[in-house]
């Protein structure tokens, strides 16, 4: 008997025929620039003519070489419910996050990326959240301690909403399947019962703060140097094989992206090189008058799916679930999704 099946890739087909279409007429068009520049070349040349001729040869090349993004836009679409019998067999997964400036990365802002990592909906004994105060600043900690101290009392009043709602789900499931029989509406009282447990037995995810030694003769507030003693206290404290790194402004507004990102890494069949899974990111509070596209959706919406189609997309340094072996094994080894 076949597994059910944790994710589908698609091509999308009419945005292919658009891209290719385009292609081909601006393909058109820069061959009959070209051949008129070649047919003035029996006139005097001048430099100018031969700088403007030269430029147009090297845009029409990238121009080229850019369309090998748009020739196979593909989507892709996660089944993470298909992981609800075997919750027990999730990897775990280590979240770090950097902050380098109190001032410029509000401690409060911080501290929601924090949160949000924490109420992933994954098993909390295989969820670790790190994160790296590059500033050693004490309104950091303090942050940091009334974060986990709002957490212990969110959590379990948000487990107990969340067993509310799935046993008012089960009694209406129960009333409209079997409204003849009555005496199933007493799966009421054992409902509440697992509901008062749940709050109960409540897990809660393990936050560490790092705060790294400052030398005056060494530069300090690098992005790279702080994922790479978290990477390595990480290691040490939970050592987990896959791990989420986050921009201190980025949140987790998808509480299902950890399993949706696992139903790749787990999916026996894609390639066990697969390397890491690369999540949109959408601005949010943007100017009515935005005319430079600050959310990025050229990028994040038209090329990162489109790379999808070739090798996958480049990594962007936030908001990605790498494999941690990746990051010590062959770099020709490896392989990516968005």
């Amino acid at each position: 008997m076949e597994s059910a099946p944790l994710h589908l890739c698609n091509v999308n087909n009419p945005s292919a025929v658009v891209n290719r279409s385009y292609s081909l007429l601006h393909s058109i068009a820069i061959t009959g620039i070209i051949y008129y520049r070649f047919s003035s070349l029996h006139n005097p040349i001048s430099i100018p003519h031969l700088l403007v001729f030269a430029s147009q040869l090297l845009l029409s090349l990238l121009w080229l070489l850019n369309q090998a993004y748009l020739w196979r836009p593909v989507s892709r679409t996660t089944f993470p419910e298909n992981f609800q019998e075997n919750n027990k067999n999730l990897p775990a997964i280590g979240v770090l996050v950097c902050t380098a400036d109190p001032e410029r990365e509000p401690p409060v802002e911080v501290m929601n990326t924090v949160l949000s990592a924490m109420a992933l909906d994954y098993p909390p004994h295989k969820l670790s959240v790190y994160l790296s105060d590059d500033w050693g600043s004490a309104v950091t900690l303090h942050g940091t301690r009334q974060a986990w101290l709002f957490a212990w009392s969110w959590f379990p009043v948000a487990t107990m909403i969340m067993a509310l709602v799935m046993m008012t789900m089960l009694i209406f499931k129960e009333l409209n399947s079997l409204k003849e029989e009555i005496d199933n509406v007493k799966v009421m009282p054992e409902e509440s019962d697992k509901a008062a447990d749940s709050i109960k037995e409540v897990e809660m995810p393990l936050l560490v703060y790092v705060s790294c030694e400052k030398r005056p003769t060494h530069s300090h507030h690098f992005k790279a140097g702080a994922l790479n003693v978290l990477l390595r206290v990480s290691g040490v404290i939970s050592n987990s094989p896959y791990i989420l790194v986050l921009d201190c402004d980025m949140y987790c507004n998808d509480p299902k992206s950890a399993l949706r990102a696992m139903c790749f890494h787990l999916d026996p069949n894609l390639s066990s090189s697969l390397t890491f899974v690369k999540l949109p990111q959408k601005f949010h509070n943007i100017s009515a008058n935005d005319i430079y596209d600050s959310q990025l959706r050229n990028i994040f919406v038209v090329r990162w799916p489109d790379m999808d189609g070739l090798q996958g997309p480049m990594l962007s340094g936030t908001r990605f679930y790498m494999k941690r072996e990746a990051l010590y094994a062959d770099i020709s080894q490896i392989g990516l999704i968005y």
